[in-house]
């Protein structure tokens, strides 16, 4: 899971005419000595260059500009405001040959266009029309969607914690369709405390100032016919890591048309810091119920980990724990009502089956960015630097003229094409707007050659 760092850099391995990273050796408040430049650069080289401190422990402190240099002891000394941290032990510097917000701008664009084959699990609940609503990268029916029946009983988005495209201010990534609650209590993706088999990842879930919970609405409903959950027989069940006694179980609440809540508990998990499965007895839902949550909780402060959360319908045995559900391929009109895009079904599915919508999503919307060289995405390391090289390219060339222009454009083109080839080799698709023009609609549609692939 690179970082905006790791990206960066990855460009200036790629690209040396971008600038190069090295250790750096020592400093002071106003300079660094990098060992690599000793002796190799005349006096005033990297003058007008700037020097970047991306492992510095004060953000402050991150980038300056090179006022001098010395050629025989790799010296660099900068213009601005005195370093506050002088502790430059295992720290790098990118020496940058343009503005840093040019690189950190250009990878944020490529994080923008640069989209994958996704894959959206979505309840049925009795209705023929699938609102796209919580899927704003699909915009039009030139994107011509995949959609399947999936038979799982599962009634809850991303059980498995399979997904994670949100992020935090942080720069954190979150799971799809769960939110957290309770103090200051933290989630987390953890790719390393796993159970094979079930999911690449677990979520971390750290206690903090009070009980951590994290929480999805299952479904809000009028109890019309099929629509409804009322009077249906449900299973609440996870696995869950825990190292505490009577930390960790799951909960669901049912909301009644009066106000007034029904809680069922799972018993707590045991405290030897392997994964156990926390399933409660039947339920029945109430006659007058209008509103499900189920929720994962962490009591007592520890770092838990759950690696699925599912409230499911009817029965619970060893064929939902495999979640090896048959598909049928389904055929579908594309439908808008105002700004809000949907799929027409020619049947409706009651609750106990999910439709899947297979679509190419960029990695992030526009107004999500990385900002802090900490800050963190899933797209491929390699793909993003090539892009992201063109990209400041081409910023370049805009800015320029004459033979400066015609050079910039020549590297721009260079990469761009490296760039364009590298994303379609790895199933990617470079420039999201390509594939989100709005075209005539048709029925059973195909995936666009040659990157149609199931996840």
């Amino acid at each position: 899971m690179p970082t905006l760092r790791q990206y960066r850099q990855a460009m200036l391995r790629i690209s040396s005419g971008l600038g190069r990273v090295e250790a750096i050796a020592s400093g002071t408040v106003t300079t660094m000595v990098v060992n690599a430049l000793i002796g190799s650069y005349r006096n005033s080289h990297f003058v007008n260059q700037y020097l970047l401190r991306p492992d510095g422990s004060d953000t402050a402190d991150r980038s300056r500009y090179c006022s001098a240099s010395t050629g025989s002891t790799g010296t660099l000394t900068h213009a601005g405001d005195n370093y506050s941290d002088t502790t430059f032990t295992s720290e790098n510097v990118e020496l940058l040959r343009y503005e840093p917000y040019f690189y950190d701008e250009a990878i944020n664009r490529v994080l923008h266009k640069l989209a994958r084959l996704d894959v959206e699990i979505i309840p049925t609940h009795g209705r023929s029309r699938i609102s796209l609503a919580s899927m704003p990268w699909i915009t039009g029916p030139g994107q011509r969607l995949e959609v399947k029946l999936r038979q799982s009983p599962v009634m809850n988005r991303n059980w498995r914690f399979e997904k994670w495209n949100g992020i935090t201010s942080a720069g954190v990534l979150t799971p799809d369709d769960w939110t957290i609650s309770g103090g200051t209590s933290t989630m987390a993706r953890e790719p390393s405390v796993i159970e094979d088999g079930i999911s690449p990842y677990a979520l971390a879930v750290t206690y903090a100032g009070a009980a951590a919970v994290v929480s999805q609405t299952i479904a809000r409903f009028t109890g019309v016919g099929v629509d409804s959950l009322q009077g249906k027989t449900v299973y609440l069940v996870g696995r869950a890591r825990s190292g505490q006694a009577s930390s960790v179980r799951l909960r669901m609440v049912e909301t009644l048309s009066g106000g007034t809540t029904v809680t069922t508990d799972t018993s707590y998990a045991a405290a030897d810091n392997q994964y156990h499965e926390l399933a409660s007895a039947a339920v029945k839902i109430n006659d007058n119920t209008v509103s499900i949550a189920i929720s994962g909780r962490v009591e007592v402060s520890e770092t838990a980990y759950f690696s699925e959360i599912g409230l499911v319908l009817n029965s619970w045995g060893n064929a939902q724990r495999r979640d090896n559900p048959g598909y049928t391929n389904l055929d579908y009109d594309f439908s808008q009502y105002g700004n809000v895009p949907a799929i027409e079904l020619a049947s409706a599915y009651s609750w106990g089956s999910q439709v899947e919508v297979s679509a190419y999503r960029p990695y992030f919307v526009p107004t999500t960015r990385l900002t802090a060289d900490g800050h963190n995405c899933d797209a491929p390391l390699e793909i993003v630097a090539y892009g992201a090289i063109a990209q400041v390219y081409k910023e370049l060339r805009d800015i320029s003229e004459g033979i400066a222009r015609a050079g910039y454009e020549g590297l721009y083109q260079t990469y761009e094409r490296q760039y364009q080839a590298l994303a379609k080799g790895n199933r990617h698709v470079p420039d999201y707007s390509i594939i989100s023009h709005d075209v005539t609609a048709t029925r059973r549609p195909q995936l666009l050659a040659p990157y149609g692939s199931r996840r």
